[in-house]
């Protein structure tokens, strides 16, 4: 310590000196790294530029090909279509990479990458580079709720030759229900699988309820020695309620005529008695969390006391085999999943707010086939995840986006919020305010 402090300069102006040395050297030192990272983004550019022109040399030689020698197959036929997708998933690439090396160089004295290639999917993934903030600020704010809606449904993404079964999630916050006021918002992350690895490193700082179906991939977020903390689960009554929909539903077997299969009176007796729960909750909805409690638990607690009863009973007396053993069991089985809702106004009985979110990935895949890369899917995972929360909010996406796009590189970070969905006023509202 002694030698320390005898090696410290006695008069001021030393002192001085000595600082601005220091400080002299930490400039170097952050003008170093900031060119290296320049020099890197401009690498990975480079990198992303030739793949995307290799691929467009390499369709553009099948393309030949198949002018000289005619179609050989339609394998080779669907081997072309992908190529051309997969084309445009690194362009996109490339446009992000290049961006980033752009921003790279403007805090150091690295020229900037530059390529002639402008492309749609150049554009799509320039524009979802420019709004990772906006994800990121929406991302924060979902993951803040006491209580998410929790889906997951099939997405093609591109493989060598094939295509992977890959999946979109969605987490959506929606405090309407139980009276909150925070707006509301869907997350969505893409994957090339369903592990169950996903979910817990989408929601690994997540604290709350999780409203989602049966899926086994969920379960370690449940657990009691989860850090930092078990989320308690909630289960969809609507789903529960469809697999015995699907035995009782009379007017769709009566299309089908002599292939019908019998209506199950047991499947009919369970639909009304969960109809009768829904009834409650349409009464309830948008009522303070307490006030929606008190209501179950005076009207839905008995209800839900006599199906369990009723449910135990009808069971035993079937066969493993009968179709309507199935949807029992399943509820039987997670019941306490089921009935979490009568501890806890904020749960809604139905997951339904997931599934709506995910309907227009249900309805596109006839459109847009499958995703070309996982850059691909992670960058349309982003865009959906801005349009929903837009939608949810009662914004027009394309204004929005618009707008947005225009005047979010001149906007500060520190201000960045104004930008999100439930704050933003279009351009000219601003203009006369000010």
């Amino acid at each position: 310590m002694s030698d320390a402090t005898d090696e410290l300069p006695d008069d001021l102006a030393s002192a001085l000196a000595l600082l601005a040395e220091e400080r002299a050297r930490r400039i170097a030192a952050e003008a170093e790294a900031a060119t290296a990272k320049a020099q890197a983004a401009s690498a990975k550019a480079l990198v992303s530029h030739s793949e995307a022109l290799i691929a467009r040399l390499k369709l553009e030689i099948e393309k030949v090909r198949r002018e000289l020698y005619g179609s050989r197959s339609e394998r080779k036929a669907r081997l072309l279509e992908q190529m051309e997708l997969q084309l445009e998933e690194l362009e996109a690439d490339a446009g992000e990479d290049e961006l980033a090396a752009e921003v790279a160089a403007k805090a150091s004295t690295v020229r900037a990458f530059e390529r002639s290639l402008s492309t749609l999917a150049d554009q799509v993934g320039a524009c979802a580079a420019a709004l990772k903030p906006l994800h990121s600020l929406v991302e924060a704010h979902v993951l803040a709720a006491e209580r998410l809606h929790g889906d997951d449904t099939t997405m093609p993404i591109l493989a060598k030759g094939k295509t992977d079964t890959g999946r979109i999630w969605t987490y959506v916050r929606d405090d309407r229900p139980f009276g909150g006021q925070s707006p509301p918002a869907a997350l969505y992350y893409a994957s090339r699988d369903r592990r169950q690895e996903h979910p817990e490193r989408h929601l690994k700082t997540f604290t709350g309820i999780l409203q989602a179906d049966a899926y086994g991939g969920y379960n370690p977020l449940f657990k009691v020695d989860r850090d930092p903390g078990p989320l308690t689960q909630a289960l969809c009554w609507s789903h529960a309620r469809r697999k015995f929909f699907v035995l009782a539903d009379i007017a769709t077997n009566a299309k089908r005529g002599s292939r019908a299969a019998p209506i199950s009176p047991m499947a009919l007796e369970a639909v009304k008695r969960i109809d009768a729960l829904f009834d409650i909750e349409r009464e309830i909805n948008g009522l303070a969390a307490a006030e929606r409690l008190e209501r179950r638990r005076k009207h839905s607690l008995p209800l839900v006391g006599e199906l369990h009863r009723w449910l135990q009973t009808e069971r035993a007396k079937l066969s493993r085999s009968s179709p309507v053993a199935e949807p029992i069991d399943y509820m039987l089985k997670r019941w306490n999943g089921f009935v979490s809702f009568l501890d806890d106004g904020r749960i809604c009985l139905t997951n339904n707010a997931a599934e709506r979110a995910l309907r227009g990935f249900a309805l596109g895949r006839k459109s847009w086939l499958f995703a070309g890369s996982d850059r691909g899917a992670d960058r349309a995972a982003l865009i959906v995840t801005l349009i929903m929360s837009a939608k949810l909010n009662d914004i027009d996406p394309q204004a929005w986006l618009a707008d947005v796009l225009a005047r979010i590189a001149d906007t500060p970070i520190s201000k960045l919020e104004q930008l999100l969905p439930w704050n933003w006023q279009p351009h000219g509202l601003n203009a006369q305010a000010a």
